[in-house]
């Protein structure tokens, strides 16, 4: 948007299954993705976000649900 002197990105991680960040076992499924929204550094004159649904992770061998 350039009357407003920002750009946005948009990031995406589609993916069903993940591995668990907590204790790394593979094919563990999304429980639910969080809406986060990030300041970056500016691009020359223009302000800088990032936009992402984070996924969560429910693990079956732990037992968390983490990010």
């Amino acid at each position: 948007d350039t009357a407003k002197r920002r750009i946005d990105f948009e990031v995406a991680c589609n993916a069903k299954q993940l591995p668990c960040p907590a204790c790394g076992v593979n094919g563990q499924g999304v429980h639910d993705r969080v809406r986060r929204d990030w300041r970056h550094l500016d691009f020359f004159q223009h302000e800088a976000w990032l936009h992402a649904d984070v996924p969560r992770v429910d693990c079956g061998a732990c037992g968390k649900t983490t990010t």
